[in-house]
């Protein structure tokens, strides 16, 4: 009889699991569908040129946006890398390569903290080598990545924009000069 009550609760419990996967299937579907949607509405702001600077900077860009992201995959990869090799046998965030290391040095990339990296030196003696290292780590990263990298990105979107909004101006001048001689082409004929 307690058999059958715990292959029951069993059968109850996969049964709830899978409902929690159809859920969150479910819910992540939706965020893809409201992320259609904004790019529709996006989209569909492109009949005016001053609302349309977003999508008009990131096509015009997207090239240079392109071979940025390379660069930037390159550089987290490298230095997920590095970090597996140099304190591998120390964290458990580098101790293998796979998404974990890679998950940590983007997060290095994006949040820019360290908070993270002290457990490289917990429960064990640190020589001054190993600190002087791990400063060399991080302080290379923070400067290619949060420095040079993101500046660089700043400056690919800013000159995107420079441009979009430059043949904006142009096409709201031309279009108001029009406007005039069509006003005054009409007036001369009255």
């Amino acid at each position: 009889e307690d058999a059958a009550d715990w292959e029951a609760l069993d059968r109850m419990f996969s049964e709830t699991n899978a409902m929690s996967l159809m859920n969150r299937w479910y819910w992540n579907l939706q965020s893809l569908r409201i992320i259609v949607m904004l790019m529709r509405i996006l989209f569909y702001m492109r009949f005016h040129k001053r609302l349309s600077m977003v999508v008009d900077t990131l096509r015009k860009e997207a090239m240079e946006i392109f071979h940025w992201m390379f660069v930037f995959a390159v550089i987290v990869f490298g230095y997920a890398m590095c970090g597996n090799l140099a304190y591998g046998e120390h964290s458990e965030w580098f101790a293998s390569f796979d998404g974990n290391t890679v998950r940590y040095v983007l997060e290095l990339a994006t949040s820019g903290t360290y908070h993270r990296v002290r457990p490289l030196g917990s429960g064990r003696v640190v020589s001054e080598l190993q600190v002087l290292s791990e400063a060399f780590f991080l302080v290379t990263f923070w400067w290619l990545v949060l420095l040079v990298m993101k500046n660089m990105l700043l400056v690919i979107i800013a000159m995107g924009l420079a441009k979009v909004k430059l043949e904006a101006d142009y096409i709201s001048a031309k279009s108001i000069n029009v406007y005039i001689a069509e006003e005054l082409l009409y007036a001369l004929h009255q």
